[in-house]
């Protein structure tokens, strides 16, 4: 059966958080635009010159965070991703 998974990470690392399942397209969008809005809110108290800037959007399947010009900064990516193999908890 298809299903969604969404989760977040640093690119090239895996996942900072549990990676979870939703039945839907529309869930997987509105999960990542909720999680997008929480970390908006969290970095809303940093001085301006240490925010991270956003890049796509919930809706294609991804949005990546970072810094410009900082070299040292490897992001932050929401996402979300189609999944058809029969992965849930009960099939371990």
């Amino acid at each position: 059966m298809a299903h969604y998974h969404v989760g977040s990470n640093v690119p090239g690392y895996l996942p900072e958080g549990d990676v979870y399942m939703v039945a839907s397209k529309r869930e997987a969008r509105a999960a990542v635009a909720s999680d997008v809005r929480r970390y908006r809110d969290e970095e809303a108290d940093l001085p301006r010159a240490q925010r991270r800037t956003g890049h796509g959007s919930a809706r294609d399947g991804y949005v990546k965070f970072e810094r410009p010009g900082d070299a040292y900064d490897l992001g932050l990516i929401f996402w979300w991703q189609r999944c058809q193999d029969d992965c849930s908890e009960d099939s371990e």
